[in-house]
């Protein structure tokens, strides 16, 4: 079965009681390449947004799920797509990994790297851009959470899906991954809520989606003819 066939490949690669050196052989995420990558994102980012401190790293090597802890070389903290972008882009010159993290609510370390490399936390990108009660759709960042969400909407007489989550749970992952509850489904489940995305591909590209990608009204549907978003769901 898979999960045995991931269990042997964990087994093998894995370097056990060394907390920075993941793989006995890594071609990813080496030392050399490592500082390259820190330089350079302090200088896109500023040096306040980049760490490899230990005693931050620690925080971010954990969920609430059983596994046990697993440290990123880096953390780093950008503000808006355009720094995400530039985050993508100098891990593939320095052949860094990368795992982005909205709110960082998980369970199931969804979040937390087997191999090192860099956590993307985007908390930072929090702002609520936009509320539309007459049309009923929002435009939100990574990091806006489900209270921040719930409050807004209320206040032009809508609410948000409720999700099998916490207050504090970020809404586009947990729209993303689909983890809306049965009292909630009859509006759709997770991505069937999201009309538009504007996403950054592994590579750096920003992709948009939906109306945005078109000029039309936001709380159009997509369509007519194919729409990107049907690649992420």
């Amino acid at each position: 079965m898979w999960i045995r066939d991931v269990a042997r490949d964990i087994k093998e690669r894995r370097v056990s009681g060394i907390i920075f050196q993941h793989e006995a052989e890594p071609f990813h995420n080496r030392p050399e390449d490592l500082a390259r990558a820190k330089e350079m994102l302090a200088e896109a980012l500023g040096e306040e947004w980049v760490t490899d401190d230990p005693v931050i790293l620690i925080g971010y090597s954990r969920d609430q799920g059983p596994l046990p802890a697993q440290y990123p070389h880096l953390v780093v903290m950008p503000e808006s797509t355009e720094e995400v972008a530039e985050v993508y882009r100098i891990a593939n010159e320095c052949r860094i990994d990368v795992i982005p993290m909205g709110t960082g609510l998980t369970t199931m370390a969804l979040h937390i790297p087997m191999y090192g490399g860099i956590i993307m936390d985007l908390r930072r990108m929090d702002k609520i851009l936009e509320v539309d009660g007459e049309n009923m759709y929002m435009v939100i960042q990574p990091g806006v959470n489900y209270l921040a969400a719930q409050v807004e909407a209320q206040k032009v007489r809508c609410r948000v899906l409720n999700p099998s989550t916490a207050a504090t749970a970020g809404v586009i992952s947990n729209h993303a991954f689909c983890n809306i509850n049965t009292l909630a489904s009859k509006y759709g489940f997770g991505i069937d809520n999201i009309i538009d995305m504007t996403m950054v591909m592994p590579d750096g590209t920003i992709l948009k989606t939906g109306p945005a990608a078109y000029g039309a009204v936001k709380a159009h549907v997509p369509g007519p003819g194919p729409d990107m978003a049907a690649l992420c769901r």
